[in-house]
């Protein structure tokens, strides 16, 4: 199916918050153009990789972006996470704005266990919150097309 919407996903997590979601955007949606920048991080966090791999998912493919990649781009949505900079959401030209309430790792210092069950609970609140979002915003003018064809 093809939902024809860009969605941008702007992120300034240290743990590729950004990234993970563009990922179950890829395997949830199967089509649209979804993008997810990064606000300073320019590499792929290596324990969201691991947790990412749990749910059979390749993070490695998802390469950081810079904000600058798309300056001047239109979006249908843009996506936060709650912590971003204003300043930046206030120059991305966008439809819509929602924010995933995700928790942020900036203030915390965990070691890795307590890391790696940090960000399996984010990745399954990201993946619920796409979830719903594409059932919300994606799937809904593709089910009113359906039942005019019928």
């Amino acid at each position: 199916m093809d939902f024809g919407k860009n969605v941008l996903i702007l992120s300034q997590s240290t743990v590729s918050k950004g990234q993970m979601a563009e990922a179950y955007f890829r395997c949830y949606a199967n089509s649209g153009n979804f993008t997810s920048v990064s606000l300073g991080n320019d590499v792929l966090h290596p324990v969201s990789i691991q947790v990412m791999a749990e749910d059979n998912i390749d993070l490695t493919q998802y390469q950081p972006k810079s904000i600058e990649e798309v300056k001047g781009q239109k979006f249908d949505y843009l996506i936060t996470f709650g912590a971003e900079n204003q300043s930046f959401e206030q120059n991305i030209k966008a439809t819509q704005q929602l924010t995933f309430a995700t928790p942020d790792l900036q203030n915390l210092n965990l070691e890795e266990p307590e890391l790696i069950q940090f960000l399996r609970e984010t990745r399954d609140l990201l993946k619920k919150d796409i979830l719903k979002f594409i059932g919300k915003h994606l799937l809904e003018g593709e089910s009113s097309n359906h039942l005019l064809m019928d």
